[in-house]
Parts: structure tokens; sequence; C-alpha cells
């Protein structure tokens, strides 16, 4: 309901605070906490975050492929295509 919704909310907004802050060790335990919060939002919306991070994956690949192949092409940087 809007209440488990409000504190997802809440529990994203801390974990991304308390990983902007971190350094060195902290920031990888901080950012495990930050993965955990994306992916308690993920159950409770019903998505599967396993898939929905390898298809974002994919999609990442496929970009950066097709700005391979534009820089390529046009003999442009990598940087000014992707």
């Amino acid at each position: 309901g809007a209440l488990a919704g409000e504190k997802l909310a809440g529990s994203l907004e801390q974990a991304c605070r308390t990983f902007e802050q971190a350094e060195g060790d902290q920031a990888s335990e901080a950012l495990g906490e930050l993965l955990l919060a994306v992916v308690a939002a993920a159950r409770e919306k019903g998505a599967d975050a396993e898939m929905s991070l390898l298809e974002a994956c994919k999609g990442l690949v496929e970009r950066f492929s097709a700005a391979e192949e534009r820089a390529a092409r046009e003999g442009l940087p990598l940087g000014e295509t992707f």
C-alpha cells in the first residue's frame, strides 16, 4: 500500500544519501545496502531485479556497440558518439 511505498522510498533515499557520503571501504558497504534497497523496491513492484539488470546490461552493450560502429564509420572519438 501507500505506507509501504513511502517506507520503501525513504529506505532508498537514505541508502542513496549514505552511499553518496561514504568513502573507501564504507562506500562498498553502503553500495551493498543501496543494492539491497533497490532489490526490495523491485520485489515490492513484482519485478525480477536480476532479469531487469541483465536486460539493462544487454541494452548498454547494444548502445555501446552502436556507438563504436558510428565512431569507426565517422572517424570520431568514441566519447563523441556514446
